[in-house]
């Protein structure tokens, strides 16, 4: 917890050093829920026949997704940080840390979820109330579990960049792989368009793998799409990839730490 706190504390002071960047950040929220509302109701009026929610709740779930997105920062994780390290060289004073890697990921990591929610997350939401007549909550069972679903796509988001990260310990360089799996994070995760959208044998091949559970799921359930007992088995879903992706993490961590490369410094 104190580490957690320390993180917490310098992220905060790093957003106060440079307050353009955080209403430059805050700005270009609502720019994206802007474009998003726009995009999504020209579609409704010309094709809404297609789509198998309403109007209401696609705003409500673009919202909440760029919102979310704010919080989870997908595209700013640990594998930058490994990346970044691995090439200078400086990755070796995190190993020398009397600390478990992997945690200390995900506390720095975790830290960071947690500000950009306070300072940027609510406020997106507040604002999506008024300006776009968002309901946030209906109940507080459905408050309870929205957050549960979102802490567990966020494990799974972590697990995920964390396994990316692993691959700069061995080809040194991440750059080239990059866009390519931001890509796939962006698309296949439902943070870009929902699932439901794509093509059927699509929806069959993303119904098993990992990717729905980061944004697809939490989303559903806060435009309450999911409801009843399908709560629970796509929570159960989250919480299966969390195990699966964290003990195929700590098996590559062991393999690759014994053949691990520094350069630089």
């Amino acid at each position: 917890m104190r580490l957690l706190v320390a993180f917490f504390r310098q992220h905060f002071y790093t957003l106060t050093a440079y307050r353009t960047s955080f209403w430059m950040t805050i700005l270009n929220t609502f720019i994206k829920i802007y474009a998003y509302a726009m995009l999504w109701t020209i579609l409704f009026d010309t094709k809404g026949e297609l789509f198998a929610i309403t109007l209401p709740q696609i705003l409500t779930y673009s919202t909440a997704s760029v919102a979310l997105s704010q919080t989870f920062t997908w595209w700013d994780g640990p594998h930058i940080y490994v990346a970044n390290n691995v090439r200078k060289g400086n990755i070796i004073l995190d190993l020398f840390r009397p600390i478990d890697f992997e945690l200390h990921m995900f506390v720095r990591g975790f830290s960071n979820a947690l500000l950009n929610f306070c300072l940027y997350t609510i406020p997106t939401f507040l604002v999506a109330s008024v300006f776009f007549h968002v309901r946030l909550f209906h109940d507080v069972h459905h408050v309870i579990m929205f957050f549960v679903s979102v802490f567990l796509g966020y494990l799974v988001l972590f697990c995920l960049n964390f396994l990316f990260a692993l691959l700069s310990f061995i080809t040194l360089e991440l750059s080239g792989y990059l866009h390519a799996y931001h890509g796939i994070i962006a698309f296949f995760s439902g943070q870009l368009i929902p699932l439901w959208i794509f093509p059927g044998y699509l929806q069959r091949i993303l119904d098993v793998l990992p990717f729905k559970s980061v944004f697809y799921i939490p989303l559903s359930i806060f435009i309450r799409d999911i409801n009843g007992l399908n709560i629970y088995h796509s929570m159960l879903f989250q919480v299966f990839w969390v195990l699966i992706l964290f003990l195929i993490g700590r098996l590559l961590w062991k393999v690759i730490l014994k053949r691990t490369v520094v350069q630089g410094g």
